[in-house]
């Protein structure tokens, strides 16, 4: 069995409000969803929509997956362009 790699892209919905649409692109068999959008935000859904209140600032995003042949983490490190 090939190890679980987490993965994921996003899309933004509503640049005014600060909509964005998260996808899970993550490898191998998956049954726990964890989201970290920073400042104690957070979602267990596999693709999350969420809105950002701080516009113009610089986002930690982590995605952590688990499942039968363990566990990953994916960071990513983005500017939120949305004003």
């Amino acid at each position: 069995m090939e190890p679980i790699k987490a993965a994921w892209t996003f899309k933004v919905i509503d640049e005014e409000k600060g909509i964005v649409a998260f996808k899970d692109e993550s490898i191998e068999a998956i049954d726990k969803w964890t989201w970290d959008f920073g400042h104690g935000n957070s979602s267990t859904e596999q693709n999350p929509i969420y809105r950002f209140k701080e516009k113009g600032v610089r986002k930690v995003i982590t995605l952590e997956v688990k499942g039968p042949a363990g566990s990953s983490k994916r960071t990513r490190y983005w500017e939120m362009m949305i004003q």
